[in-house]
């Protein structure tokens, strides 16, 4: 039976989170290696798989959108649990609710997403309580294409990510967030929030991993009426 491999332990004393100032809770943090190096093993574990081509269940215009198994959820789900965790917090202080119950999350859906040149995410949103996405490579080409094309556009510019809420009626309202990401950031939202990814034109693959989570604790209460 094969040793199963061991990650590191996250030691850093906290998590570097930013909680964004306009309508939902949506938060962005920095991912420990362990992360990182789980949701890149099991995809190289399983990439040959062609019952795991995701493409049909998405809305992104890639060549490449490959899902997990079961098993691998079961695997990353501790993983990512801490995350979910300070988000709960960071949203119970976003709307003055210390007294919300815990919530208890199970890993419905998790993709990873292979973005080359040209390709994109149209506006769209996910199914579940909360979604989020994960940056495993971000090319420095891609990097200095941004910084080169944000000197003549407002938006998230090539390779960023942009979320919107609300029809943006008053001109002194935020109703969106764009940003350009780093390797090990993370996004979680709530998952009707729209968001869109911009193409780019380097020559170049910029990888994020996508998951949707669902609250079984909201399930039994209605269950229970």
């Amino acid at each position: 039976m094969a040793k199963e491999k061991q990650y590191p332990k996250d030691d850093r004393e906290g998590v570097p989170t930013t909680v964004y100032q306009w309508g939902p809770t949506l938060a962005r943090m920095e991912v420990d290696e362990a992360l990182k190096m789980i949701l890149i093993d099991e995809y190289e574990n399983n990439k040959k798989n062609k019952k795991l081509d995701y493409r049909k269940n998405l809305a992104g215009q890639l060549q490449h959108e490959t899902g997990y198994t079961d098993e691998s959820k079961k695997k990353i789900l501790p993983y990512l649990d801490k995350y979910f965790k300070i988000y709960e917090e960071a949203r119970k202080r976003y709307f003055n609710r210390p007294n919300d119950k815990p919530r208890d999350y199970v890993l419905s859906a998790l993709w990873i997403n292979h973005q080359k040149q040209h390709e994109f995410n149209p506006p769209h949103d996910h199914d579940g309580a909360l979604s989020f996405v994960i940056y495993l490579q971000v090319p420095e080409v891609l990097r200095i294409e941004n910084q080169t094309e944000e000197k003549f556009s407002k938006s998230s510019g090539p390779g960023g990510i942009q979320f919107i809420y609300g029809e943006g009626g008053g001109r002194d309202s935020v109703n969106f967030v764009s940003h350009f990401p780093k390797e090990k950031e993370i996004f979680v939202f709530p998952a009707w929030l729209k968001h869109w990814v911009c193409p780019f034109k380097s020559d170049c693959t910029r990888i994020s991993v996508s998951g949707n989570v669902y609250d079984v604790t909201a399930s039994k209460s209605l269950l229970k009426k």
